[in-house]
């Protein structure tokens, strides 16, 4: 806390007054995710599958990340690196589906192949298509 306390400027975005946005110079408001639409994937539940998250409420004043990005960039002046806003950033996330995030909404899923173990195949993407990995005790070149 000591050293956030001795940093010239201290921005904090934020859905909750935790100690560490009290302390900030500027709050800003920041929305949950039940506050902006996107892309979803959960590797625990869904390995294989996107889905759309849709914007369920919209409360009080807040900006999405995009939004707080895009308007630090064009205050930095690298604006023209920025995506215009998020719908823009998903439109690349999903272009190798050959769809657009508009597209997706009406689609609300995509399932992609997935294979379990790929590496017993094809080994793994190194030099030596071999990886380097320590279990409780052990160690071993796979």
């Amino acid at each position: 806390m000591d050293a956030l306390r001795s940093l010239d400027l201290f921005v904090v975005a934020y859905l909750f007054m935790t100690a560490t946005a009290k302390i900030a110079d500027i709050l800003l408001p920041a929305g949950s995710w039940m506050e902006r639409s996107g892309i979803s994937n959960n590797h625990q539940t869904s390995i294989n599958n996107f889905h759309l998250q849709q914007k369920a409420v919209h409360h009080g004043e807040y900006w999405t990340d995009y939004k707080i990005f895009n308007e630090m960039a064009k205050r930095l002046g690298f604006a023209d690196r920025m995506f215009h806003d998020g719908e823009a950033y998903f439109d690349l996330v999903l272009e190798p589906s050959g769809m657009t995030f508009e597209e997706f909404k009406k689609v609300g899923v995509i399932s992609v192949p997935y294979t379990s173990k790929k590496y017993e195949a094809s080994g793994f993407k190194t030099p030596s298509g071999k990886i380097y990995y320590m279990t409780r005790g052990s160690k071993a070149w796979v």
